[in-house]
């Protein structure tokens, strides 16, 4: 396989060491894989709620997966990333000859996905927080406070200490360009001519092998390639997707320009919460139902059951929309 994107920065370039604009470049272009993972998944989902709304529910495990298939492709073949190979960079070990994959793999797949988990537990406990929302046992309610208080200061840790060794980096006082190549022990530098031999050959070998491996090979060879592709092409495509569907959905269920009217749904009081009977607080919309409900007796609800109150459909809490109401 060749290297692509190889091209784009490394030639004509006699330095070993990658510049700080390639070093931030390839972070943002693997920043950019979860995001355009969610919008597909988005997409996927909403063609059939009713069997597919698992993909929303669990979008994060299956993006794991799939993103631990690919970096471990290429950190195997390539001694690098996904997108550091796609700006023609490999890991450069600093301990040893060889590039461990364990140390490589935890920080680059398995502590984003860490990262990700904690950031939404922490914006959506704060939330809980603000509109009052009690847990049943006070020792819940104090750690809620306590990870509220904590994980700011260790997230502002983080990002200044990632800050500082770009800003070594820049100034060549240090060959790591982030806290991730501290802690799995790597150096970026320009793809080098053994590894993609060296590559070339492990292709070759499972090639010959035939058998499962060689076809599971293949299927993730060929997803990288396609990636590749997608990303040199750019957004296009995923928005004439979303076009289509928006579109297609807009033609099926609409038909004509006069929207009917909801349907009635019996024993809904309007201002009152069908969960608790009370007047609402923090009014929250359900929008697989359309049915408002109080913030906290929904979120709770859906939660647990992961269906409408109310209409019994499949719902999640992406579905959930806060509703603010202006005075004037």
């Amino acid at each position: 396989m060749s290297t692509p994107g190889a091209f784009l920065t490394s030639a004509f370039v006699e330095s070993v060491n990658p510049s700080v604009f390639e070093v931030v470049a390839q972070e943002s272009l693997i920043n950019t894989l979860k995001p355009a993972f969610d919008q597909i998944a988005s997409v996927i989902a909403g063609c059939s709620p009713q069997y597919l709304s698992f993909i929303n529910r669990f979008r994060d495990e299956i993006f794991l997966l799939l993103n631990s298939t690919l970096q471990l492709h290429y950190l195997k073949l390539f001694s690098g990333s996904f997108s550091e190979n796609f700006y023609g960079l490999e890991r450069d070990p600093v301990l040893s000859q060889k590039l461990p994959l364990k140390p490589s793999y935890i920080c680059l797949v398995l502590l984003p996905y860490v990262q990700r988990k904690l950031q939404r537990l922490f914006e959506k406990l704060r939330e809980d927080e603000g509109d009052g929302f009690r847990y049943e046992t006070n020792l819940l309610n104090l750690l809620r406070s306590l990870f509220l208080q904590i994980f700011p200061y260790f997230h502002c840790i983080w990002e200044i200490s990632n800050l500082g060794i770009l800003m070594s980096y820049c100034l060549q006082k240090s060959k790591y360009h982030s806290l991730v190549a501290v802690l799995a022990g790597y150096n970026l530098i320009y793809l080098r001519k053994s590894t993609q031999k060296n590559s070339a050959s492990i292709q070759d070998g499972i090639f010959r092998k035939g058998g499962a491996k060689h076809i599971v090979y293949n299927l993730v060879s060929l997803s990288a390639r396609g990636i590749t592709l997608g990303l040199e092409m750019g957004s296009f495509f995923l928005q004439v997707v979303e076009h289509w569907y928006n579109k297609t959905l807009t033609e099926h269920k609409v038909g004509s320009r006069i929207i009917p009217p909801p349907a009635a749904i019996p024993g809904l009081v309007p201002g009152f919460c069908p969960l608790c009977g009370k007047e609402r607080r923090g009014d929250t919309v359900l929008i697989s139902s359309g049915v408002v409900f109080c913030y906290a007796c929904i979120t709770k609800y859906i939660r647990k059951k992961h269906k409408c109150p109310v209409t019994k459909k499949p719902s999640e809490e992406l579905q959930l929309v806060r509703l603010f109401y202006n005075n004037d």
